[in-house]
């Protein structure tokens, strides 16, 4: 292949984003289970609440099911993209999306997540099932806009440190994105993407899903033809 000529952006980071059109009919049968988790865990409303990563695996409620169905469409359609190339050579066939991790989480009274990322998987994101309206949340008089944002860092970040800095490099200092947490939005990202979650203070705790999804050839393994 000749070298293309003028300016390429190399390995650039995809973020998948989509509303579900379902989320006001799954949103009181995850709120619902939000509750009766965290009453089972003895949580309460004034810390950070996170249950077991096992979700993907309950047949019930109803909504959870709907949302985990969701989720790994919204994976298909996000790895299909990225690797439209590489799959297109090698024709892939009966791949399948498997969730590996599914956790509710509830924030509330200036609870945070510190930067991380997830291991074991090819994918993980976020599903925002309820926060305070985005009025509401902005106008905090401490938090601000960055009330409970989820904020994704840049796969650059590590090399801001020490690095000279001139005009030559003013793109780097770009090096994070906030999430507005909407109801009813799916994102998903590569699961290398480091993320964190900013303080959240309001009349309505933040309730979300988070996962991880791996893609298998059809006999389970990592391969096309496996």
């Amino acid at each position: 292949m000749s070298t293309p000529q003028g300016v390429s952006w190399l390995w650039p980071t995809p973020l998948y984003t989509r509303t579900l059109l379902t989320a006001d009919r799954m949103k009181p049968d995850l709120l619902a289970l939000a509750a009766r988790l965290r009453e089972a865990d003895g949580a309460t409303a004034d810390r950070a609440w996170a249950s077991t990563d096992d979700l993907y695996l309950h047949r019930e409620p109803r909504g959870l099911t709907e949302l985990a169905d969701a989720v790994r469409s919204g994976v298909a359609d996000a790895a299909a993209r990225v690797n439209q190339a590489a799959w297109a050579q090698a024709r892939p066939a009966g791949l399948r999306v498997d969730l590996v991790g599914m956790w509710m989480q509830a924030s509330n009274r200036y609870a945070r997540h510190d930067v991380h990322n997830h291991g074991n998987c090819s994918w993980s994101g976020v599903y925002y099932v309820d926060v305070d309206p985005t009025e509401r949340r902005t106008a905090h008089p401490d938090l601000g806009e960055a009330n409970g944002m989820t904020r994704l860092h840049s796969p650059l970040l590590d090399r801001l440190g020490g690095a000279y800095m001139d005009l030559g490099a003013a793109w780097l200092q770009d090096s994070h994105v906030d999430l507005d947490p909407e109801p009813g939005l799916l994102v998903i990202w590569p699961s290398f993407l480091l993320h964190q979650v900013l303080p959240y203070d309001g009349d309505r705790d933040r309730v979300i899903v988070s996962f991880n999804a791996t893609i298998h050839g059809p006999g389970g393994g990592p391969g096309f033809g496996f």
